[in-house]
């Protein structure tokens, strides 16, 4: 959590490597942006609501982050100029970087130990 507050690229891309062991490796966009902002209001997806339960929170959460995700890369790539499906998308490279976890885990274990990514 903390490597995604720095501004180095170094501990920035370390904090994506780590969060896409659990296949949000897009959690530093929206957490920077929306979560430090809206903090504990309806807008911030990162606050659990008094009473909620963790698996409720787990899917809501991950809903709105992905949301706060794909409208922040579309005006990055909107200000850019850029087309939104392009190899400089960084949702592209985020989903890429979550499947090569259980790719490496096969190649280095067979599919019992990709198996073992997913348990």
């Amino acid at each position: 959590h903390e490597l995604m507050h720095r501004r180095d690229g170094f501990s920035r891309g370390l904090a994506m490597l780590m969060c896409a062991f659990f296949a949000d490796p897009n959690r530093d966009v929206p957490h920077l942006t929306v979560h430090h902002l809206d903090f504990d209001t309806p807008a911030d997806g990162d606050t659990a609501y008094r009473g909620e339960n963790a698996y409720t929170f787990m899917w809501r959460c991950t809903k709105h982050n992905y949301q706060m995700l794909w409208a922040n890369e579309k005006k990055r790539r909107d200000a850019l100029g850029a087309p939104f499906f392009s190899m400089k998308n960084m949702i592209i490279w985020e989903i890429l970087l979550t499947a090569l976890i259980p790719l490496g885990a096969f190649f280095l274990g067979g599919w019992q130990a990709a198996a073992l990514v997913f348990a």
